[in-house]
């Protein structure tokens, strides 16, 4: 497959439109992000003071997380519209069921069919 996009000259168009990609320090640059955002997850949940915001907390850095991995590690930055849009569709959709169970479950409904 690879070498038929190499005769079609798909692949050079690419490279053409985008340009050689982001460079070892960008990938570098992200991963001390995500490994920065891990810590403080896990700060966050060790720390009794912040009971109280410690659930949005978290839901927000995991979100955060996950964006960076699927923008720089996935190539979603590269993609058209639709793509990114199906992307944040989703991460709504995970975010909306995660603060609704937060919500739901300390308050003993069984949301159970």
């Amino acid at each position: 497959m690879s070498a038929e996009l190499e005769r079609s000259g798909s692949g050079r168009q690419a490279a053409a439109r985008y340009g050689a990609g982001p460079s070892l320090g960008t990938y570098v640059f992200v991963l001390a992000l995500i490994l920065v955002f891990t810590v403080v997850e896990i700060a966050v949940l060790n720390l009794d003071f912040l009971a109280g915001v410690q659930k949005p907390l978290i839901v927000a850095l995991l979100a955060a997380n996950f964006t960076l991995a699927a923008l720089y590690y996935q190539g979603l930055q590269y993609e058209d519209g639709v793509s990114k849009l199906t992307f944040g569709v989703g991460v709504a959709l995970g975010l909306l069921t995660a603060v609704s169970l937060v919500i739901l479950l300390p308050l003993g409904l069984d949301i159970r069919p």
